[in-house]
C-alpha cells in the first residue's frame, strides 16, 4: 500500500529486511572491526576486483589429473583382479601424491 506517495516499509515477515535491533548489532560489529583491525576492515570492504581471482587449480593440473585417472583406469582393466588390492593402491599413491604436491606448490607460489 502506498501512503502519501511513499511505499509502505517492509513488514516483519519480509526475510530480506533486518530488524532495527539486528541493524544496530551489525553496525556495532562493523565499528568494532574498524577499531580493532583497520587493515582487515579495508580488505573486507574492498571491491571484488582487488581480491585474487585465480582458480585454485589451473587447466594444466586438471589435464594432468585426467591423465592420472586414465592410467589408473587402464591399470584396473589390465591388472588381474587378484592383484587389484596390491597394485592399485600403490599406483594411486605414486600418481596422486605428486599431483597434489604440484597443486599445493602452485597455490603457494602465486
Amino acid at each position: 500500500m502506498i501512503v502519501s506517495g511513499f511505499p509502505e516499509p517492509p513488514g516483519p515477515r519480509d526475510p530480506r529486511r533486518l530488524s532495527s535491533r539486528e541493524e544496530a548489532i551489525l553496525a556495532r560489529i562493523e565499528s568494532d572491526l574498524v577499531d580493532d583491525d583497520p587493515d582487515l576492515s579495508r580488505l573486507a570492504s574492498a571491491t571484488p576486483s582487488v581480491l585474487p581471482v585465480a582458480p585454485p587449480v589451473a587447466a594444466r593440473e586438471i589435464g594432468l589429473l585426467a591423465v592420472v585417472l586414465l592410467i589408473l583406469v587402464g591399470a584396473a582393466v589390465l591388472v588381474p583382479p587378484v592383484l587389484h588390492l596390491a597394485v592399485l593402491p600403490a599406483l594411486t599413491v605414486l600418481l596422486v601424491v605428486p599431483w597434489t604436491v604440484l597443486c599445493a606448490r602452485r597455490s603457494t607460489d602465486g
